[in-house]
């Protein structure tokens, strides 16, 4: 999804090294010491949706027992909670997308 994660080391209390985990976020540079929940969330859930396949459309259900998820004109999906739903909808449709096309710098490439 683009995020990307650096390390840096440093001195920690007691002047003991210690390491820190920071993820860049794809859209802004941003830094956090966290991915989204994706799973955890709704809201993380629909932004890994939309960061996958910006402008789908889709929605969920859920009851006591399950939750189920749809994304564009995709398969349902039945998970545990409406965010795990969601996102195997999500990834399902990304996986399942057809190929894009060639840029127009790529056009002089032939196929034998």
């Amino acid at each position: 999804m683009g995020y990307k994660r650096r390390i840096t080391t440093g001195e920690g209390k007691g002047g003991e090294k210690g390491r820190k985990v920071i993820w860049l976020y794809p859209s802004d540079g941003e830094e956090s010491t966290v991915v989204p929940l994706f799973t955890s969330r709704i809201d993380a859930a629909q932004l890994l949706a939309q960061t996958l396949l910006p402008g789908c459309i889709g929605g969920f259900t859920w009851s006591p027992r399950n939750a189920t998820a749809r994304i564009n004109d995709g398969p349902t999906f039945t998970a545990v909670t409406p965010s795990i739903a969601l996102c195997v909808a999500a990834l399902s449709a990304k996986h399942f997308q057809p190929n894009e096309r060639l840029d127009d710098d790529d056009a002089d490439l032939t196929e034998d």
